[in-house]
């Protein structure tokens, strides 16, 4: 996604030349996720698709944030975030790639019981 490519491109350069987001914690960085994550849960309950599209990108600009200072402090990588949010819905929904199909009730349990499991 291109898209995505140039986000996650602005998310590095702020950190690397914004003094403010420089000086931002670990911490303080989620709290401000928690923010719009409360933000966009009232859009959705007011129903407001608008406001509700501005604060999805905030909490992926926040998460984007969050990877740019943890790949700066040499925690983790961006990429490997996303290998492993892929790796771990491919064990706890493998009927969406064989096709299989579940009703809602069995996706429930496997996804429990996958989720047990780490």
């Amino acid at each position: 996604m291109k898209e995505f490519q140039e986000l996650h491109s602005i998310a590095a350069r702020d950190l690397k030349y914004s003094e403010w987001s420089q000086q931002r914690t670990l911490d303080e960085k989620t709290q401000m996720l928690q923010q719009e994550v409360n933000e966009m849960i009232d859009a959705v309950k007011n129903q407001d698709m608008q406001n509700l599209q501005e604060e999805l990108g905030d909490i992926i600009w926040d998460a984007l944030t969050i990877t740019a200072l943890a790949e700066e402090k040499g925690l983790f990588t961006t990429d490997e975030t996303l290998r492993k949010a892929a790796d771990k819905i491919r064990m706890r929904k493998p009927w969406i790639f064989t096709g299989e199909k579940l009703t809602a009730e069995q996706e429930s349990e496997h996804w429990k019981r996958a989720k047990e499991k780490k």
